[in-house]
């Protein structure tokens, strides 16, 4: 393992969580990129959706009143049949051909969140369940669940507050789901992909970056994290796209 790489991935991890917790989403989109290019498609996924899953457990004990627990519910429900379809995604793609499909994911996401609005919509079950079922498959596929769920709250008029609060539990779910899809189901065990010691790591500098992020919450305004945390985004999903690109030209 490039030790200056995993370096960069707990800095990264702890910017992410910071900006997790000041607008709700952002770990799994600024630190994903980079783990996949230090710890493979495999490895590195397997550490975003841990991490993810812990840093999301913490914020939903913190944000627990917030929390729209109808909405929530068919968002979990819906994502973890989504978890299952990515995991048959993943098996089927050779590790190259991952790297790309997961850059690709994270430059069209970001494009899609950045977007000033879209057509307001009435929030609909149906739609909610198809919220979810793509954040699942993003989770599984690329280690990013938050774009798709956060396209559904700009096109529906989400209350921010509420929506930070409610997509934590989901998070928590899918990381939960996709890390044990890829570690302890037995036909697609990947003990041997993941690094213990880099997830040890990257975990305790989320937990860091929250911590941080608490105490400074009230005074970095979420706009201003939401530029930085785009920024990072695109820079590493397309540092993940030409890795995989070479690979396959290689």
């Amino acid at each position: 393992m490039d030790v200056l790489g995993a370096v960069a991935l707990c800095v990264l991890a702890l910017l992410g969580a910071g900006l997790q917790r000041i607008s709700g989403m952002g770990f799994a989109l600024t630190v994903a990129p980079v783990a996949v290019v230090v710890a493979g498609p495999a490895g590195g996924i397997a550490v975003v959706n841990a991490c993810s899953a812990l840093l999301a457990a913490v914020l939903t004990v913190h944000l627990w009143r917030g929390i729209d627990r109808r909405r929530a519910t068919v968002l979990i429900c819906s994502g973890v049949v989504g978890v299952g379809v990515g995991a048959l995604i993943t098996r089927a793609v050779p590790g190259a051909w991952l790297e790309v499909v997961i850059g690709l994911l994270v430059i069209v996401s970001v494009v899609l969140v950045s977007r000033p609005r879209v057509r307001m919509m009435r929030a609909r079950a149906g739609g909610t369940a198809g919220a979810g079922v793509a954040s699942g498959i993003m989770s599984m596929t690329a280690g990013i669940s938050g774009p798709a769920l956060a396209l559904h709250a700009v096109a529906t008029g989400w209350e921010p507050h509420r929506f930070a609060a409610t997509v934590q539990p989901v998070f928590l779910a899918l990381g939960t789901t996709s890390f044990a899809a890829k570690v302890l189901v037995p036909a697609g065990a990947l003990e041997d992909s993941v690094n213990w010691a880099l997830l040890a790591a990257v975990a305790a500098s989320a937990l860091c970056g929250a911590t941080l992020a608490a105490a400074m919450a009230r005074v970095i305004r979420a706009a201003v994290a939401r530029r930085i945390l785009l920024a990072v985004s695109t820079a590493g999903g397309v540092l993940v796209l030409v890795r995989g690109a070479l690979a396959l030209l290689a």
